[in-house]
Order: structure tokens, then sequence, then C-alpha cells
């Protein structure tokens, strides 16, 4: 177990890079008059242009603190600092940037998004060699080895991480808090491993602008490329870290359904949303104020206060999540079941509450 000085140090100083990274990149994004989000009072509602570039502060101060940490440790820190694969896993975080930064700049289609993430994860895949090959014991039956079908299992879970992590970006705070607490719960149930401390104190640095901790005038969003590439670190932290799905390259203890509950938030949302458009007969990526977030919005809540509700919900899940591993370890179809009997109850929550608003 890694030292309580230690685990500071690391935060701090990945906070600290991340500020200053993204202050930089504020700047630099005002200045040149690029990847600026442009208000539009139709879904865009901040008051004045917003530089888009928070996923690439985070990524810079991810990168920059493991090169300080590889300078001023030993080669027995570093092993720990470095897992196998955590170069193709920046190269591939660094791609992920690019390619939807033009997202932000151009807009593409929902099909070219979803081929774009599927390429992005299969080049991790086969870079590592690192995939989910079994399901855990769900429902009470046994595990199950996936065998090759595991990979395109990988590259749809993968996916849908990103695509729930950008769907939840609506409002300042709330991507950055989930991953936050994710990771957290990720470090508090692994504490021998740095990987989620340096993430999230890179988000931390982030966060600090996207709130406004600094003056509104210095806000910076995450825009499609911070979100995508956050909700593709945390699904690759999650195979990473998890000890019952990934036998090729496992470093931690946290069983898959405990994942579940620290995306619980990001993963209800999106599969809801999804639903109740193919329902409506629309596009299930076509834009609206379905979310989770706009239904509470709706419910007279300020932005302020929603994100207080996604930080302690998130929270509390995930906290639930770790206490049930704990207790019943041996049998995971327990939390399993927990965990699905918990989604009817946002769905029927959310139903309810979205045919209030309407009917108001």
């Amino acid at each position: 177990m890694l030292s309580l000085e230690l685990i500071i140090s690391i935060f701090i100083i990945s906070t600290t890079f991340s500020a200053i990274l993204n202050a930089l990149l504020r700047n630099l994004s005002k200045s040149l008059s690029f990847l600026i989000d442009l208000p539009d009072d139709v879904r865009k509602f901040h008051a004045r242009p917003t530089p888009l570039v928070g996923g690439f502060g985070i990524y810079l101060a991810l990168c920059i603190t493991f090169f300080v940490l590889n300078s001023l440790t030993e080669p027995q820190f570093q092993e720990i600092a470095y897992p196998r694969g955590l170069y193709q896993f920046l190269l591939g975080s660094f791609g992920c940037l690019l390619i939807f930064m033009l997202d932000d700049i151009f807009s593409m289609s929902a099909k070219m998004r979803l081929l774009l993430q599927a390429l992005i994860v299969l080049a991790l895949i086969l870079s590592t060699g690192t995939y989910i090959s079994t399901l855990p014991d769900l429902l009470s039956f046994g595990s199950i080895n996936l065998g090759y079908f595991g990979i395109p299992f990988t590259i749809f879970c993968c996916v849908g991480m990103m695509n729930a992590f950008n769907m939840i970006d609506g409002l300042n705070g709330l991507c950055a808090a989930v991953v936050t607490n994710a990771l957290f719960m990720l470090f508090i149930d692994n504490p021998s491993t740095i990987l989620p401390i340096i993430l999230m104190g890179s988000v931390t640095g982030f966060m600090l602008y996207n709130i406004g901790f600094f003056g509104k005038k210095r806000t910076i969003f995450l825009g499609d490329s911070g979100s995508n590439f956050l909700g593709m670190a945390i699904a690759v932290y999650c195979i990473v870290l998890s000890d019952d799905i990934n036998s090729t390259n496992s470093i931690g203890t946290t069983s898959a359904v405990t994942m579940l509950w620290l995306v619980a938030i990001p993963l209800w949302d999106c599969i809801r949303v999804i639903l109740s458009r193919i329902a409506e007969n629309r596009l299930p990526f076509s834009p609206g104020r379905d979310h989770f977030h706009h239904i509470l919005l709706d419910q007279g809540l300020s932005a302020k206060n929603i994100l207080r509700v996604y930080t302690m919900l998130s929270f509390v899940l995930g906290f639930l999540g770790i206490m049930l591993e704990k207790i019943y370890h041996d049998t995971p179809y327990v939390s399993f079941y927990c965990f699905v009997f918990s989604s009817f109850i946002y769905l029927f929550l959310c139903t309810k509450l979205r045919s209030n608003n309407e009917n108001s």
C-alpha cells in the first residue's frame, strides 16, 4: 500500500499541472479563436464563448505527471506507475482527442462517431491484448468464458461508456464529478496502484475552471474530445483494475460488477435515453432535452444543485458497490441483482418526473 504522503503528493502534482496547462490552453484557444464553443440559446445556454480544451489539459497533465514520476522514482516504484499497456493507452487517448476535436469543429454524424470510437478501442485491444475475456457469475450459474467474442463485447462496452459520459456532459462539472468519484472509489479498492490518483488529480485541475472556481470568465469545457477521452479512460481503468473479467493484464482486485456501480449514473441515463428515443421513433443519438440533468432542470433545480445531486448520488452508489463487493465477494450475482433492481428504481423515478414536467 502506498503511503498517505506519497498519495497526496501525486494528487497535488497532477492537479497543479492540470490547472496550469488548462490555463495556458484556454488562453491559446482564445487568442487563436480555435476550439471555441459559442452559445446558441437553443441547447447551449452559457453566457460567453468558451474554450473546448479541457480534455487536452487533462491529458497533458496525465502525461507530464507520469514523466515526472519516472524521473524522480526508483525502478521498483515505476512498475506501479507504468503498468503494461500504458504507452498504448496514452497514444490511443491522444488519437481519441484529436479525432473528436474534429467533432467539436465539424459535428460528425452519429454513424461516423460510433465507427471511430469502435476503431479506437479496437486499436487498443490489438496493441495490448487486453479485453474482457470472461463474464463473472452474474446470475448464480457460474462465470462465462467469452473467447474471441470478448473482443466485440469489449468494443461495445467501451463505446457505450464513451457515449454515456459524453451524454452527461451537459452542465458544468457533471462529467468531471462522476469521473472523479469513480476514480476515487477505484483507488479505495486498489490502494496499491497510482493510476486512479494521477487521472483524478488531472481531472480536478480542469474541474476548478469548469465550475468557475477561478471566475466565470475563465470557464473551460471538455468538449466532445474531452468527454470521449474520459469515457474511454474510465472504461480502460475498469477493465485493467478488475480481477474477474480480464485474465491478460489485470492489476486490480475490484469485481466487474462493482464497476457498474461506479458508472451507474451515466450508464443508466444513456440506456434510458436511447430506449425512450427509440420508443418515440427518434434517432438514438439525436440531441434532445431528455437527459437526467434536463429533467432536474425542469423540476426547478439550479445547475449548482444538480451538480451536488450528481456528486452525492455517484458517491453513494459507488460506495454501495464497494460495500456489496466486500460483503458478497464470492457471490457477485448478489451485487448484480441489486444493481438491476436499482436500475428499475431509477427508470421509474425518471419516468415519473418527466411525466410531471410534461403535465405541469
